[in-house]
């Protein structure tokens, strides 16, 4: 949400990440309009509210389709699964615990 936004915009790696996109955007126009959005955002009195919004909107009007990167297209990762224990603290039959 937008409380998310701005904590975001306080953070040390935003300005760096910030301009990689700056310089992503000038070589693909696709990304334009996610430059402009971040630039209007740090203006000092922004209504983040109403960027934000609109810019779910803009998503919604595209069909729901957002830019893909290399995390939206790498699998997913697998998650591991935890062994169900035995009855009786795991022990075979066999073993006595000292």
């Amino acid at each position: 949400g937008v409380g998310r936004a701005r904590r975001l915009l306080r953070h040390p790696r935003f300005r760096a990440a910030y301009d990689f996109l700056l310089l992503r955007a000038a070589l693909d126009p696709s990304l334009a309009p996610w430059a402009e959005r971040w630039t209007d955002a740090q203006e000092p009195g922004a209504d983040m509210d109403a960027l934000f919004r609109a810019a779910g909107s803009r998503r919604d009007a595209a069909g729901g389709e957002e830019h893909e990167t290399a995390e939206s297209t790498a699998p997913a990762k697998r998650r591991r699964r935890r062994r169900r224990r035995r009855p009786g603290g795991g022990r075979s039959q066999g073993e006595q615990a000292e």
